[in-house]
């Protein structure tokens, strides 16, 4: 009876403590993160990475903002982190001596160290049919260069990219204030909407792609390479005179759950070695010097 007893008591406060100890929570895009790359911080620190994925930053705000302590480590860019995420009050400024190892980062996140550890880098640009789109990328304008085109486009369901490209299109930099560049902008919208465009998330446009449902996605470099390994007619264009560069971060959550695990994951993620089995993977650039 004694030996029942003890085994349906509730744990004490410290063995929930030692429970919380070993777990870690991801909130990463949706496929953009290598499972070896867990496993191995997990054999190496015993901590287990409980993984939760999101398709859209719209999606992934709305989550954080009802669910403030939904995870403990959080992808976004650069710029989503430091004009959207930070003034939510949703990632906290990192304390970079709790991390004993922090190694160089690209000269591209050189601005970022306070917001998050260095992820990934790539462009933003289309994949595109190269049998019906001309590979010469000018600007955006050539969605509605050709009435061909007309129901053939998918574009991002993300506003801050739909929003460098409106401002590509006619000339101006994303930055710009100026309210004759916002009004050509969205006179170019007004225009590309007629082309009857599909707003997706980036693999159900890149799906459509390789099927043959469409043939212009608005896409991530990174992704468009894995997606032409299987398939020759696909090319990534991007703008030469106005590249747009994605810079992704693995940001702390300022209600983690779990912040001393983060910390052990992001000086884990944060190695050369790391970084360039990411690069690897995901087709893009070493977020890390020497990676």
């Amino acid at each position: 009876m004694f030996f029942l007893v003890s085994c349906d008591q509730a744990p004490t406060e410290t063995d929930s403590d030692d429970v919380e100890k070993k777990e870690l929570i991801l909130y990463n895009w949706e496929d953009y993160t290598p499972q070896n790359i867990l496993e191995q911080f997990e054999k190496e620190t015993g901590i287990k990475v409980v993984l939760k994925e999101f398709q859209t930053a719209d999606e992934q705000i709305a989550v954080l903002q009802s669910k403030p302590d939904f995870c403990d480590l959080l992808m976004a860019d650069v710029d989503e982190a430091i004009t959207i995420l930070e003034p939510l009050k949703i990632i906290e400024k990192l304390d970079r001596t709790r991390m004993l190892e922090d190694h160089e980062p690209h000269a591209l996140f050189r601005d970022t160290e306070s917001h998050g550890v260095p992820y990934g880098i790539g462009l933003l640009g289309f994949a595109v049919d190269k049998r019906y789109v001309d590979l010469a990328f000018k600007d955006c304008r050539f969605l509605i260069a050709d009435e061909k085109f007309k129901g053939k486009i998918s574009l991002l369901d993300e506003p801050v990219d739909i929003f460098y490209m409106l401002m590509n299109a006619v000339g101006a930099s994303m930055n710009s204030e100026n309210e004759t560049d916002h009004q050509h902008a969205y006179d170019f919208g007004t225009r590309l909407k007629k082309m009857m465009p599909k707003f997706q998330d980036l693999y159900s446009g890149l799906d459509d792609l390789n099927e043959g449902k469409v043939w212009i996605a608005m896409a991530y470099s990174g992704d468009t390479l894995l997606y032409q390994e299987d398939n020759s007619n696909i090319e990534f264009i991007y703008s030469l005179d106005r590249p747009c560069v994605w810079r992704d971060l693995l940001c702390l959550n300022m209600n983690a759950p779990n912040k001393e695990n983060a910390y052990k994951f992001m000086e884990f993620i944060n190695s050369p070695q790391v970084a360039a089995e990411i690069s690897l993977q995901f087709k893009s650039a070493p977020a890390v010097v020497g990676g």
